[in-house]
């Protein structure tokens, strides 16, 4: 067989290709199972077979007879292909051998490293439970002993505490004994000296009744020796009454408070007076308690600068509420005895038409302890400004409102440096500042002028009867004296963001932002993100601000109290306010694209609500009530003036509901009758005040009938006035538009706004 492998490959090419090994097996097998007897005939004739039927039709059992043929091959292809040296690829090598008894070792070593593996595993399990128990097993030891430790701790600490109980019993009885005696000797101390001031003061009346009855007696001697020949016999002299400083007297029983109370309400004239009066009550005036507090505004029409100066350094050591509102006449004398009282706290200086950054200068040199601030309708400017940056540091309170002569400059000192860190409450309400050298000056004066006083009185001295219609009229003239011009602007967003972003900004308590038309949605986002204290909010009239803005505001943690009135709000915007939950004040007046919705969604999380004014929402009606009332049984103020759709029904809801409720206000609520007030007399049993203006389908019968358990009350039963938007018939005002003037010329847009706003406000008076 080594001759076959090792012969030419063309030969063996030859024998694989005229299949020699299958001819082969044919016959062989033919031979071994059929044994001829000729074994040669036999070959010969397969042979032919073969020779006939092709090569392709080899087959190892062809040469066999059927019936003896065996289902499986008797001699492989593989054996006889190796006989003759014909299967290189399926002939076993040393090679092979080799690779083979890798395999074998390779597979033998990897079963016996994997149960070596298992093994480790299971013995590291095995430690690591039994660490475990052992773990277990000091910690129920530890536990055991700690328990043990405690309940011991515990004898000892009752055992302490029952002595520190006793012992406190003891020290106790004895503070009680001694504070009894100090109490004793303070007692007799003080009635010592009230003794002693009583004789004293009797002693000056006794001196003082002498003193006039001798006056008295040599004035009537004089008198009759003068006219004893010109007298009547039908004359007499009428006698002193002796009587009188006796009944005087009576005020030195009261105790010190109560006559500092007394003297209290009495302004400046009036303390005056009775200091003329005599020595005992000059004595009782000149105490220190009483002029803690004083007021010159009560006679700011008869005070001059000098007595204004003389009455504060007089008590410059005792004055903590200082009142200047409106006192003109007051000038450098009187600021500078301000600057001398070291401890005042409170300061009011607003409507003082000769205050200047001079005279706050002369304040600020010494009032440290100053807490309060009013410079309202003042021309301050940034110099005050900085000098309240500087010198009042511990300020709290200040209100800036109409002051229209400082910029957002100055409020940048009030937010950097030094500052006014600690400040809690900032008025800047109706500042609008003119800037000068604008083209339009001149028009806006000579347009705006009136408007601009009426605007003033109105914000400064509104009256109780047109509250609302001032309010009303105010936002008109405010939107038109603003839109009209460039030469009003407010306080922008710029001058708040620097004073929001200083140090006081995380500490302020109370903004108001009252007509401030230039401020818009970043300026509320600002405080969102600065101010986390905040808890009131006026932004009365900020015709910028829009609903993103205020729903920004919503995630104020603090936020009690808001005023958003005359700003275009919608539904959405209130019910992101309510999600707050922590509103209890809110004011939504004159906000007109708010619906029944908008209040009902808003009412839902709102429970501690305890004030609400949505007047002049004419498109509100009885379901705004009944969803209101229904969630908000803590209400204790509803304010919807101006509110035609509202009917009988609504108050209904209200009595029904809220119990609390103590003050009502349903003017110009045109369809509102006699039913709601028995309803309110049954249901609201704490309501004290109620005002009905403006309510013709109200009698004085019933007003007379349910109204004398109420504190105070308004009634009338005229139509509501033409600010109100409608009648009785609830029939909506449009007023016409003015489109030439008196001497048929064009006037411009301006005019034309400003002049209609006249024409109203004239109308209204």
């Amino acid at each position: 067989m080594a001759t076959f492998r090792n012969t030419d490959p063309a030969l063996r090419s030859y024998f694989k290709k005229y299949s020699i090994p299958d001819v082969y097996e044919a016959l062989l097998s033919g031979l071994l199972i059929m044994c001829p007897n000729d074994p040669l005939k036999f070959l010969e004739e397969k042979i032919k077979e073969i020779m006939e039927n092709g090569l392709p039709s080899i087959l190892w059992n062809m040469c066999i007879d059927p019936a003896l043929s065996l289902r499986l091959k008797v001699i492989s292809d593989t054996y006889l292909h190796t006989l003759l040296g014909l299967d290189d690829d399926q002939l076993m090598t040393p090679e092979l051998y080799d690779k083979a008894w890798n395999f074998y070792s390779a597979n033998l070593k990897r079963k016996c490293f994997e149960a070596w593996t298992k093994y480790c595993i299971m013995r590291k399990n095995a430690q690591e439970i039994l660490e475990r128990k052992f773990a277990a097993a000091r910690r129920f030891y530890r536990d055991q002993v700690v328990r043990r430790i405690l309940r011991k701790w515990k004898g000892w600490l009752q055992f302490r505490k029952g002595q520190h109980k006793r012992a406190a019993a003891r020290i106790g009885k004895v503070f009680e004994l001694t504070l009894q005696k100090i109490t004793l000797k303070a007692w007799r101390k003080e009635t010592r000296y009230n003794r002693r001031a009583k004789k004293c003061i009797a002693h000056l009346q006794k001196v003082e009744i002498e003193e006039t009855d001798n006056e008295v007696e040599v004035h009537h001697a004089e008198v009759h020796e003068r006219h004893l020949p010109e007298r009547r016999p039908t004359e007499r002299i009428v006698p002193l009454d002796h009587n009188l400083p006796a009944k005087l007297t009576g005020l030195g029983k009261l105790p010190q408070r109560a006559l500092v109370q007394i003297f209290h309400n009495l302004n400046l004239i009036d303390l005056g007076r009775c200091a003329q009066v005599c020595r005992s009550w000059n004595a009782m005036i000149h105490v220190c308690s009483v002029w803690s507090t004083i007021n010159f505004s009560e006679v700011k029409d008869k005070m001059r600068d000098n007595v204004g100066g003389d009455i504060l350094m007089k008590w410059r050591a005792s004055v903590v509420h200082l009142n200047l509102r409106g006192c003109a006449t007051l000038q450098w004398l009187t600021f500078k005895s301000i600057g001398q009282c070291r401890n005042l706290q409170e300061l009011n200086v607003s409507e003082c038409q000769g205050l200047n950054d001079e005279l706050m200068r002369l304040v600020s040199e010494g009032c440290p302890a100053l807490l309060r601030l009013n410079l309202s309708h003042t021309d301050i400017t940034n110099g005050t400004l900085r000098l309240l940056s500087r010198s009042f540091s511990n300020l709290q309170y200040l209100s800036l409102a109409y002051c229209r002569k400082f910029t957002d400059k100055g409020l940048q000192y009030l937010g950097s440096g030094r500052g006014c860190h600690k400040l809690i409450y900032l008025d800047l309400s109706g500042c609008l500042q003119k800037n000068l050298g604008c083209p339009q000056e001149e028009t806006c004066q000579s347009s705006c002028s009136w408007l601009e006083k009426f605007k003033t009185v109105s914000a400064a001295r509104a009256q109780p009867e047109i509250e609302h219609g001032g309010f009303a009229m105010q936002r008109k003239n405010a939107s038109s004296s603003s839109g009209a011009a460039p030469c009003f602007t407010q306080i922008s967003d710029a001058g708040l963001k620097s004073f929001i972003e200083g140090f006081a900004g995380s500490n302020l308590r109370e903004l108001t932002l009252a007509n401030c038309s230039n401020v818009t949605n970043s300026s509320l986002i600002n405080i969102a993100q600065r101010c986390t204290s905040l808890m009131y909010l006026n932004m009365r009239s900020c015709q910028a601000v829009t609903d993103s803005g205020i729903e920004v505001l919503a995630t104020l943690p603090s936020l009690t109290h808001i005023n958003i009135s005359g700003i275009d709000v919608s539904d959405q915007t209130l019910e992101a306010l309510g999600r707050n939950g922590k509103i209890k004040e809110i004011t939504i007046s004159e906000c007109k694209s708010i619906s029944d919705g908008g209040i009902k969604k808003f009412s839902v999380d709102v429970k501690n609500l305890d004030c609400m004014d949505f007047s002049f929402c004419q498109q509100l009606s009885n379901h705004s009530i009944k969803h209101l009332v229904f969630n908000c049984h803590k209400l204790t103020s509803l304010t919807m003036v101006g509110c035609p759709r509202v009917t009988d029904v609504g108050v209904q809801y209200l009595a029904a509901a809220c119990t609390y409720l103590h003050y009502l206000d349903i003017s110009g609520c045109i369809q509102i009758t006699d039913k709601a007030l028995k309803s309110l007399w049954k249901g609201c049993l704490q309501l004290r005040i109620l005002k009905m203006l403006y309510c013709p389908l109200i009698t004085r019968q019933a007003v007379s009938k349910y109204t004398s358990r109420l504190q105070k009350y308004e009634y009338n039963n005229d139509s509501p006035p033409q600010w109100f938007g409608y009648d009785t018939g609830s029939q909506i005002y449009i007023p016409k538009k003015q489109k030439k003037s008196q001497h048929g010329r064009k006037i411009s847009t301006l005019d034309q706004k400003v002049k209609h706003n006249l024409q109203n406000v004239r109308n209204e008076h």
